[in-house]
């Protein structure tokens, strides 16, 4: 689904090494395997803003930055405080100019603010499995595969 999420943005990729890897993962395992084939790239994890305030909970998470930039989406209306830990990280390695993720392969962390929708992808599960019409909310392509696959307890019309 994130693959055609996606198609029609050039800049994106969809990484599923993840899933290839058929075992349990770590997201430090897929940014050392995806710095391993380009060592000198510049390479941009994107994530949201509750994921990001959530990271010390994650395996190796202070390791991270030094395999990708951090590229944090805040929703709005988001609880936009940082505990001291988090305050810390992201003091050091905050970048206010997006130019800087072309300059360097890793290590920044950039907010992005950009008008999205309030609503986060838990919810639109549940509202799916409510079977809500959520198909304003999503690509149409996403939500073409989920209906046609009738996931998240969806009800076909």
């Amino acid at each position: 689904m994130l693959r055609l999420a996606v198609a029609d943005q050039p800049r994106l990729r969809a990484d599923d090494r993840e899933i290839r890897r058929g075992n349990a993962t770590y997201t430090i395992d897929t940014l050392e395997g995806a710095r391993a084939g380009a060592p000198a790239e510049p390479i941009v994890w994107l994530l949201g803003w509750d994921a990001y305030r959530q990271l010390p909970s994650w395996h190796r998470w202070r390791d991270l930055s030094t395999f990708a930039h951090l590229v944090v989406l805040r929703r709005p209306g988001a609880d936009e405080s940082l505990d001291a830990t988090m305050r810390e990280f992201t003091d050091r390695r905050r970048v206010a100019d997006r130019a800087e993720l072309a300059r360097t392969p890793a290590g920044c962390v950039y907010f992005i603010d950009a008008p999205m929708q309030t609503i986060s992808s838990t919810d639109i599960r549940a509202k799916l499995a409510r079977g809500d019409d959520v198909r304003q909310l999503l690509p149409s392509a996403v939500w073409t595969y989920i209906t046609s696959h009738r996931l998240y307890g969806e009800r076909s019309s």
